[in-house]
């Protein structure tokens, strides 16, 4: 019992929590694999700061999944997880869960580049 405990447990990763990612208007992969293991996992992500331009909508789906959000800069993503990012720490938090692979997918309601962003805690999914 202790075994299963430990391995599909609340956790912090114990490296490679930390990254950047490009969003555009259409959703692209963003591979959390290194900090979460390449499985299924409940993912608890900090997003915040991008390179530069104005603060924008950022939307955020398991990859295999294919809705679309609504994405009015007024909506809070229409049922994604979403956070509105821009430079000097304006972002926020998502929780989302990943495909077997370790894989999320992103996009924006315009392009960014340099998005942060930390892995702070996760969940391995039991099969």
């Amino acid at each position: 019992v202790d075994s299963l405990f430990d391995e599909y447990s609340l956790k912090e990763p114990t490296s490679n929590a930390t990254g950047t990612f490009n969003l555009t208007t259409t959703f692209a992969d963003i591979d959390l694999s290194a900090a979460v293991g390449s499985n299924k996992a409940l993912v608890v992500l900090s997003i915040q700061n991008m390179s530069s331009g104005s603060a924008k909508s950022s939307f955020f789906r398991t990859k295999g999944q294919n809705f679309n959000p609504y994405t009015s800069e007024s909506s809070s993503g229409g049922g994604s997880a979403a956070a509105v990012v821009g430079t000097s720490n304006i972002g926020g938090h998502i929780v989302i869960m990943t495909d077997s692979n370790g894989l999320i997918q992103g996009r924006g309601s315009g392009a960014r580049n340099g998005i942060e962003y930390t892995v702070l805690a996760f969940q391995k999914q039991r099969v």
